[in-house]
This record gives C-alpha cells, structure tokens and sequence, in this order.
C-alpha cells in the first residue's frame, strides 16, 4: 500500500523565501539574546538577518505573484512576507544598536 500522495510535490520560489524568511528571524533572535548576554562582538552578525529577510522577501514576493501553479494558498505567501518583514526589522535594529544610530529624536544627545 502507497502512501504517497497522488499529487506532484512542487517547492515554490514563495515557499523557499518563507524557509529564509524563518531561518533569518531565529538567527536574529539568537544574535539578540547572544548580546543581551553581555558578548557585543556578535552585532556585527545583524547583517545575516537583514540579507535573509530582503532575499526571502524578494522571492515570496515573485513566488506568489508568478507561480500560482505550484499550490500554495495566499495565506502562506502572506505568511512568507510577514516573517520576511519581521526579519528585515529585526536586522535593522540590530544595526541601530551595533552602529550607534539614533532610533529617536533626540536620543544620544543632550
């Protein structure tokens, strides 16, 4: 008896952008809490987040828009963006505080 399903599994380019999307927020929070430890040398790794989240974005993007034969729903390709938007803000803060940016009016300066 099979148990494989009849239908031909297809990978989407907006299932691989989800996949760069997760893996560029669990190594963001991981950055994170490697920092919140005290160990400040490893900010500079806030880069790997940001370029995970914008190539991951980039392909759910055209995956969902360009191939909808591949079977996934518009939720998934809604989920691949957000997780892809939640790494991108993720990196950019982290780079706020590696570089010293001003995140607020007036913050850093009397």
């Amino acid at each position: 008896m099979s148990y494989a399903s009849p239908l031909p599994r297809k990978t989407g380019l907006a299932r691989l952008g989800g996949a760069l999307g997760i893996a560029g927020a669990c190594i963001g929070l991981l950055i994170f809490l490697v920092a919140c430890a005290g160990f400040s040398g490893v900010m500079p790794f806030s880069l790997i987040p940001f370029g995970l989240g914008l190539v991951g974005f980039v392909l759910a993007i055209v995956g969902g828009v360009i191939q909808k034969d591949v079977g996934m729903e518009d939720t998934h390709v809604l989920a691949a963006i957000f997780i892809n938007i939640m790494a991108i803000v993720g990196g950019l803060v982290e780079m706020a505080a590696w570089r010293g940016w001003a995140v607020f009016f007036k913050a850093g300066g009397p």
